[in-house]
């Protein structure tokens, strides 16, 4: 959930959800018990299983009854927060996730990103796979430089980078800032990023995590 950081799951330690501060990843809402939810490594792949909560666990709106295996792009919902799950590839490493992450993180880590042959750095990869949002985070802690590009059902955008941070964006027939917005929100769709080029001028003033958090404001106004 933006625009907290992504945190990346380890082989050897499972994570809880709660909203007890001692949690791994404290979740402050009335909604959530104290020890609500766990995510275990089981073999290769990661499990998530309730902990007698009160309001119970879902993936994907279906209710968790012991241990069900996470596939990238799960949406687990604690309560009323929902918690993206994406798998990285080790060839995409060229993106890291901060391991420790922030006591506000709600999302786990990347995607399946594919880097491209003869391009370093360059990547692609499916939207279902992991939200826009996750994808720009990855980007900025990563500093890229260069160019996502995007096609979606709705049509083509793109969004320029300098060292992670937006500089330029166009969705249809919006620029600047307003684009940038809108493919924060994108959920559907391919994804393309193209590092290096040549950078258009820059009509995007604010940073990643505040592009993100207004993304993030806008999504639940339209909600309500």
């Amino acid at each position: 959930m933006p625009p907290w950081e992504p945190i990346r799951l380890r082989p050897d330690k499972a994570v809880v959800i709660g909203r007890s501060p001692a949690c791994d990843l404290p979740v402050p809402s009335a909604r959530v018990s104290r020890r609500h939810a766990w995510v275990h490594p089981e073999g290769t792949k990661f499990s998530v299983a309730d902990l007698g909560s009160t309001n119970g666990t879902f993936v994907n709106e279906n209710r968790v009854h012991g241990d069900r295996i996470l596939k990238p792009g799960d949406k687990i919902r604690v309560g009323d927060h929902v918690i993206t799950f994406c798998l990285m590839e080790p060839a995409a490493g060229a993106i890291t996730v901060d391991e420790k992450g922030g006591e506000g993180t709600m999302i786990f880590s990347g995607n399946p990103i594919e880097t491209l042959p003869q391009q370093t750095d360059a990547l692609q990869g499916d939207l279902t796979q992991i939200p826009a949002f996750a994808l720009l985070q990855m980007l900025d802690i990563g500093q890229k430089t260069g160019v996502l590009d995007v096609t979606s059902p709705t049509g083509r955008a793109r969004l320029w980078l300098r060292m992670g941070r937006p500089i330029h964006a166009e969705c249809g027939e919006k620029r600047g800032f307003d684009a940038a917005i809108e493919i924060a929100r994108f959920a559907v769709g391919r994804f393309f990023f193209e590092p290096g080029g040549t950078l258009p001028e820059t009509t995007i003033s604010t940073g990643m995590s505040e592009l993100l958090l207004e993304s993030s404001r806008q999504m639940d106004e339209s909600r309500r």
